[in-house]
């Protein structure tokens, strides 16, 4: 069990506040839901001085903060739209079913258009929040018009009519919710991942960018009136312009899924998502699509919003702890003991990273999986653990490894398997430094400042001298092209270096002392790397671009070890 505590305050210094009271809307908690009625409409309201109960969910990956509820109880089975068009800030719209706020089941949440769809049975009652995402400190509060209507298909049923995501490069992770309830196959329709389908939805991606950008789009869903069960989806990624013109890129057909690609500059791809059909027609589903530019610097992700949060391993406990970036929440959980050496890895896939050990006096692994735990023995006491992704149709597996300095082998779990590359002396590193999904094999040479990088898709070899001796290895997404960077930080100096995979330019700046330990993580969620370092129980970010504003946050004990970055 994970113990969650309210954090109410990190850091306050100089501070004079000047506040104004609002009275909290009438439909401020999920309780005193208003009640919308007829098979269409809109409602003008406003969140201002609503607030965010206890056990209220976040929606799309966002805090929030100040929603407002509604309940709508569907005539038949259709579609549900919520959208919020004629509002002037941004919202959150989200889309439940439960009794209470704390049973609450979330069916849809979407940050992207301001809208959802949903699937819908007779009778049920449906419960909504529109909430202004949080952003500089606070919820967006303002008026806002709230539009609802029953339908018998999404809108994005036919090719032609594809919703467009994000053009350019995603600054932030992004969700939407829709349903292929109601929705067909089209004439000339190829099948998606091998499956015939019948009930598809589409969505369209404009790569609007100068430079190529490594995209990756995640898929869950949940069957139309069963929230707590998932159908059986096919999702499939194409190039082209019309039907018959597509060209397949990617594609899988599972329960839930994942598709990286290296979008290509000023091509449009279309996405296309469907229920498996199993011989009895396509399953229908609330499908929520979740993109954004690929993570490619592993990174403690504790709330699943796609940015670092700041952890810490408490060795003398074995405690770890961890302030979210989505609620500001601190959550703390015991896992290992004294001596133990903690990684995150994200073991089952769902986009949340678990705390793993390796405990080096026995080689053996614990890893836990949302509470449940997968032990095993892999590696010797002199051994460096280390997490691989691999990513192979559709899915990512996270696949603990060892790196032997004595003989320079790696021992792969998963593929039983072992392979010399390195020597002793070597820094070892995983990073996915071409951009396919799938982390590759890197060393740091300190003896002759070079990166020896081994492209695991293609089987070739990247040598770049980058560093000199006693530096220590940084490498992270820093240029935001969805791919590692080679970086490092000098100790003697406090300076980091950073080779951009874009377009092979060089930058620098000065941010650190020698004692500092280098944490570097896309923390403020701009999907570029920030230069982060742990210092005697405190944390100091500097985010991109590298300015002199710097974020200072105090946050664990001196001997506690950082493990938000997968560096030391």
């Amino acid at each position: 069990m994970i113990a969650k505590f309210n954090l109410l305050a990190i850091l306050f210094t100089g501070l004079s506040l000047t506040s104004v009271a609002y009275s909290a809307p009438v439909n401020d908690n999920y309780a005193n839901a208003i009640a919308l009625s007829g098979s269409s409409g809109s409602v003008m309201t406003s969140n201002v001085g609503a607030t965010k109960e206890p056990g209220e969910p976040n929606v799309a990956l966002n805090r929030g903060g100040a929603s407002l509820w509604y309940k709508w109880t569907s005539p038949g089975t259709g579609v549900l739209k919520i959208d919020t068009n004629g509002t002037a800030i941004n919202t959150l719209v989200g889309i439940y079913v439960g009794g209470t706020v704390a049973s609450a089941q979330l069916l849809a949440g979407s940050d992207y258009c301001d809208c959802a769809y949903i699937g819908t049975i007779p009778g049920q009652t449906y419960f909504i929040s529109v909430d202004g995402i949080y952003s500089s400190g606070n919820p967006l509060q303002s008026s806002i018009q709230l539009n609802y209507s029953f339908l018998n298909s999404a809108p994005n049923d036919n090719f032609a009519n594809a919703i467009p995501l994000f053009g350019g490069a995603p600054i932030r992770t992004t969700q939407i919710t829709t349903t292929n309830v109601g929705a067909s196959k089209e004439a000339g329709e190829p099948n998606h991942a091998g499956n015939a389908g019948g009930k598809s939805l589409w969505f369209k991606y404009n790569s609007s960018f100068t430079l190529p950008q490594t995209i990756s789009m995640h898929l869950v869903n949940n069957k139309v009136g069963a929230p707590a069960v998932q159908s059986h989806a096919l999702m499939a990624l194409y190039s082209g312009t019309s039907l018959g013109t597509l060209t397949p890129v990617q594609s899988f057909s599972s329960e839930e899924g994942t598709i990286v690609f290296k979008a290509q500059s000023n091509l449009t791809y279309y996405i296309a998502i469907d229920g498996f059909d199993a011989g009895q027609g396509a399953e229908t589903a609330n499908f929520t699509l979740t993109w954004g530019l690929n993570k490619s610097s592993r990174m403690a992700d504790i709330d699943g919003d796609g940015n670092a949060d700041q952890s810490v391993y408490r060795p003398t406990t074995g405690t770890w702890y961890s302030l979210g970036s989505v609620d500001n929440t601190l959550r703390a959980g015991q896992w290992g003991t004294n001596g133990d050496k903690p990684l995150m890895t994200d073991a089952n896939d769902n986009g949340r990273s678990d705390y793993t050990v390796f405990r080096p006096d026995t080689g053996v692994w614990y890893l836990n999986r949302d509470n449940v735990a997968s032990i095993f023995n892999w590696g010797l006491a002199t051994d460096v653990p280390l997490i691989m992704t691999t990513y192979s149709n559709g899915l990512s597996v996270d696949r603990p490894v060892v790196f032997r300095p004595s003989t320079g082998e790696w021992w792969l779990t998963g593929f039983n398997s072992r392979v010399t590359f390195g020597q002793n002396g070597d820094i070892p590193m995983t990073g996915d430094f071409d951009g396919d999904g799938t982390d590759d094999l890197c060393i740091f040479r300190p003896s002759n400042g070079t990166w020896y990088i081994w492209i695991l898709a293609t089987g070739q070899y990247r040598i770049t001298k980058f560093g000199i001796a006693g530096d220590k290895p940084v490498p992270a997404d820093y240029d935001g092209d969805g791919q590692q960077d080679i970086a490092v930080y000098r100790p003697s100096t406090g300076v980091w270096y950073v080779l951009q995979s874009t377009n092979g330019s060089f930058m620098s700046a000065q941010f650190g002392t020698s004692t500092d330990i280098p944490q570097p993580g896309d923390y403020d969620g701009d999907s570029r790397a920030d230069m982060g370092i742990y210092r005697n129980g405190v944390w100091w970010v500097l985010s991109y671009p590298f300015s002199s504003s710097v974020k200072v946050t105090s946050f664990g004990l001196a001997t506690d070890i950082p493990v938000t970055a997968p560096v030391n």
